[in-house]
């Protein structure tokens, strides 16, 4: 019998976060970013799981980058071609939640 799983790094990301922050930065040192992805990025698709409550993302921990939200009509963002490896997000009010996934061509 050959064993077909592949061992060593994997190269796809799956992850979901929740905030009641309302503003960008981890609450231990107010600057490390919510969640991290270990590796270069090919492709990152972002969704929000609570889309009544307006989730803003952040890639460098100031600038809002993207809200996802149903009143905004975006609830999922997808990144094509574009290296994210930092993310930060917070919330007007209330606790958001958000799903990330992301790949890489290795």
């Amino acid at each position: 019998m050959v064993d077909f799983r592949i061992s060593g790094q994997s190269f796809d990301f799956y992850e979901t976060v929740s905030t009641t922050r309302t503003t960008f930065g981890n609450p231990n040192d107010g600057y490390r970013p919510d969640m991290m992805i270990p590796f270069s990025t090919y492709g990152v698709i972002i969704v929000t799981t609570t889309p009544s409550v307006p989730v803003q993302i952040s890639f460098n921990g100031f600038d809002i980058h993207e809200e996802l939200s149903t009143t905004g009509g975006i609830i999922t963002a997808t990144y094509s071609n574009r290296v994210i490896s930092k993310i930060w997000f917070k919330v007007a009010s209330s606790t958001g939640a958000c799903s990330v996934r992301a790949w890489s061509i290795r």
